[in-house]
């Protein structure tokens, strides 16, 4: 009877001795594992990046006449702003580590001038000022230097972390 007893307690605190076990098991987050895991966020997000421009490229190519504003400002409204203040926003969500901060810092800058060439971009059309079409175009360009900086970056931090592919 003792023993029988015994063997009920041992099976009443076996499922208890068992979640205790599986749930030491866990790896500790790491440094290491942060900083894997906001380079694959940030892959995703540059992922998204070349698809949104594929398609304006795409949009833009099939245009024999050159174009203009009347077709850029609505895609730009529609499609491009949303997505880049979607990636900003998601970007003001991440945290970066020590090894991912420069790329971190480099990306939002990135992404914050995209957004301010399309605002003016859209100031232009809404208040018929061609000069902001101008400033756009500085934007752009400014946006498309940070974006080469940042890819050398990438692609040098990316070497940095160990393990990482």
């Amino acid at each position: 009877m003792k023993s029988t007893i015994r063997n009920l307690s041992t099976l009443a605190a076996l499922p208890l001795l068992c979640l205790l076990l599986t749930g030491g098991c866990e790896e500790p987050e790491t440094e290491l594992s942060r900083s894997h895991a906001y380079m694959d966020s940030r892959r995703t997000m540059l992922g998204e990046l070349r698809l949104m421009d594929h398609e304006l490229n795409q949009v833009i190519a099939g245009r024999q006449s050159g174009v203009s504003a009347a077709l850029i400002v609505p895609i730009v409204r529609q499609k491009l702003r949303p997505t880049i203040q979607g990636l900003l926003d998601r970007t003001d969500d991440l945290t970066s580590t020590t090894a991912t901060a420069d790329v971190h810092d480099l990306f939002h800058t990135y992404l914050q001038t995209r957004l301010d060439a399309y605002n003016l971009l859209l100031q232009g059309g809404a208040e018929s000022r061609p000069e902001l079409f101008e400033y756009f175009g500085l934007k752009q360009i400014e946006a498309e230097t940070l974006g080469r900086k940042l890819e050398d970056l990438i692609y040098k931090v990316r070497s940095e972390i160990p393990e990482y592919n």
